[in-house]
C-alpha cells in the first residue's frame, strides 16, 4: 500500500506569488547598483593626439676602427736611462730633427767627464814617455847606456801613445752616448702611441714610442666589422679628412669575422 502526501491548496497559491515576486526584487536591486556604479566611475583621461608624419632623417652607425700611418717608423732609444721629459703629444705634427724625448743626460755627463780626465792621464804619460825616449838617443849615440834601454823606453811610449788613442775613443764614444739622450724625429710626420710617460725608465731593448712618419703617403683607417658590410661602408668613406697639417686618406677596411 503506498501512501502519498499532497500540499494544501493555499500553499500552492503562496508559492506560485512568492517566486516571481522574489525574482523581481533581485533584478530591481541589480538594476539600481549598476546605476549608482555607473555614476560614481570617473570619466576617462583625455591624452594629446598627434598626425604622424613622414620625413627624411639622417642615421648613424658607429663601427669600432683605428688609424694607422702607411709609413710608421718605430723609435727606439739607443741608450738606457730616465725619461725627464716628453716634448710632443701624441697626434702631434713633427718635422725632421724636432726633439721628441729627453733621457736623463746626468749619468751620460758624468761618462763624458771621467773618460775626458783618462785621456789627459794618458797624454802625461805619452809625454813622460817622450821624454825618456829623447833623454836616452844621446846616451846611445855616445855608447854611455845601451840601446837596449833606448828599445825599452820606446816600447813604453808606443805603449803610452795606444793609451792616448783608446781614452781619444772614449771621449768620442761618452759624446755620442750624450747626443742620445735627446731623441728627435727623423723625417715629418704625425706623432702615434707612447706607451711611457715622465719618469718612465727605458732600455735599448723596449720601444720608446711608436711614431708615424707619414710624409705624404697619408693615413689608412682601419675598420672592424662583418665582412658582408665591407662594400656598403666603402662606398661611404670614399673621400678624404682633412688635418691641420697634411692630409689622411680614409679607404682602408678590414673584415673581421663574417
Amino acid at each position: 500500500m503506498k501512501c502519498t502526501q499532497s500540499l494544501p491548496p493555499i500553499l500552492w497559491s503562496l508559492r506560485a506569488f512568492c517566486f516571481p515576486l522574489a525574482a523581481g526584487i533581485l533584478l530591481y536591486g541589480c538594476k539600481n547598483g549598476n546605476a549608482e556604479a555607473g555614476q560614481g566611475a570617473m570619466p576617462p583621461p583625455s591624452l594629446p593626439v598627434i598626425t604622424v608624419k613622414s620625413m627624411p632623417a639622417t642615421t648613424y652607425q658607429d663601427y669600432p676602427a683605428s688609424v694607422q700611418g702607411k709609413q710608421d717608423v718605430e723609435i727606439r732609444p739607443q741608450i738606457d736611462g730616465y725619461l725627464t721629459a716628453i716634448e710632443v703629444d701624441e697626434g702631434a705634427y713633427v718635422h725632421r730633427g724636432q726633439t721628441l724625448f729627453v733621457i736623463d743626460k746626468r749619468p751620460y755627463e758624468e761618462q763624458l767627464n771621467t773618460a775626458q780626465a783618462n785621456l789627459q792621464a794618458a797624454q802625461s804619460s805619452l809625454e813622460n814617455a817622450q821624454i825618456n825616449v829623447d833623454k836616452l838617443k844621446p846616451l846611445v849615440q855616445n855608447n854611455v847606456v845601451s840601446d837596449i834601454q833606448l828599445k825599452s823606453a820606446q816600447a813604453s811610449y808606443n805603449t803610452a801613445k795606444a793609451a792616448v788613442d783608446q781614452a781619444q775613443a772614449s771621449v768620442g764614444y761618452a759624446k755620442v752616448n750624450l747626443t742620445y739622450t735627446t731623441i728627435t724625429a727623423p723625417s715629418d710626420g704625425y706623432v702615434g702611441i707612447i706607451p711611457f710617460k715622465t719618469g718612465s725608465l727605458v732600455t735599448k731593448s723596449t720601444g720608446g714610442g711608436a711614431y708615424c712618419g707619414v710624409g705624404n703617403a697619408g693615413h689608412a683607417g682601419v675598420f672592424f666589422h662583418e665582412r658582408a658590410r665591407i662594400p656598403r661602408i666603402q662606398a661611404k668613406i670614399r673621400g678624404k679628412f682633412h688635418r691641420r697639417e697634411g692630409k689622411t686618406n680614409a679607404a682602408c677596411t678590414t673584415g673581421a669575422g663574417g
